[in-house]
């Protein structure tokens, strides 16, 4: 148990454990959180790439989605040609 002075610390107990080792933790439940919310993040992707895939096949699959762009690029050509 550290020793007490004045309702603090002492400098020379400041802490049970030694600096490395605390670094270590740090370091390992860095890792572990990242490890984590890498995990979570492509789980994640995954369900709203698999939503999107059934709502797309839903709509008649990608023709619906080139259609759009199709007319998309035409809009945009038109535009840019009444600029000129």
């Amino acid at each position: 148990m550290p020793e007490k002075t004045q309702g603090k610390l002492s400098k020379r107990n400041y802490s049970e454990k030694s600096l490395t080792r605390r670094a270590m933790e740090y370091f390992f439940l860095g890792m572990a959180y990242g490890l984590g919310q890498a995990l979570g993040l492509t789980l994640i992707f995954a369900l709203v790439l698999s939503y999107l895939s059934r709502l797309i096949s839903a709509f008649g699959g990608l023709p619906f989605v080139g259609e759009i762009l199709a007319d998309l690029v035409k809009a945009t050509e038109n535009a840019l040609q009444s600029i000129k």
